[in-house]
């Protein structure tokens, strides 16, 4: 069964060649979301992806969460079985509890049956890419340390390709990243 979603995430790292607008979206280049949650689920028909910043905000506060009901509207219109989102926190644990309480929110949102599956990153998406290297405890680090952390094995910073290989080539990530260890849960959970 092959599961059609509707992806969103900050840029290229997460969202491969869909962070392009149509009709310059390249779908042969995955980005490390992708290859993540293909780990858990095999092949996904990508209906289409929406860039976070690229979400519009009719208020002030609340944003992180209003954007991930707008996205499950998105999904759900596009006829998805499944919206998959990350988002850096960027060490702001305020942006973990919008994202969760959108997800929560999001999922009443809906008429029909639609697997909203996001997470806030902590600190960023290389603290993920260091679990998925067997690094411990990178939920644990700040956003530079992190970077740093992957500058010294040898990864380029912000190299869609690097990244997409690291997942490609690990059999899982490190445990102890509980927010990681979820996702990839939900993610797991499109296939039944």
């Amino acid at each position: 069964m092959t599961v059609r979603v509707w992806l969103s995430g900050e840029g290229p790292n997460e969202l491969g060649g869909w962070c392009m607008a149509a009709p310059y979206t390249r779908p042969a280049e995955r980005g490390a979301l992708v290859a993540m949650a293909e780990k858990r689920v095999g092949e996904l028909e990508i209906v289409g992806a929406t860039v976070w910043k690229d979400l519009r905000r009719y208020r002030a506060g609340r944003s992180d969460e209003d954007n991930v009901r707008k996205l499950a509207l998105i999904a759900e219109e596009a006829g998805c079985d499944a919206v998959l989102f990350l988002r850096d926190t960027d060490g702001d644990d305020e942006v973990s509890a919008a994202v969760t309480r959108g997800v929560l929110l999001a999922r009443g949102d809906v008429e029909r049956e639609l697997h909203v599956v996001g997470a806030a990153m902590h600190p960023c998406l290389e603290g993920w890419v260091l679990a998925w290297m067997g690094s411990r405890q990178t939920h644990k680090l700040g956003k530079n340390k992190a970077q740093r952390m992957l500058e010294e094995q040898g990864v380029t910073l912000k190299n869609t390709a690097a990244y997409v290989a690291i997942v490609d080539a690990a059999d899982a990530p490190a445990e102890d990243v509980e927010a990681l260890r979820r996702w990839l849960e939900e993610v797991a959970a499109l296939k039944t």
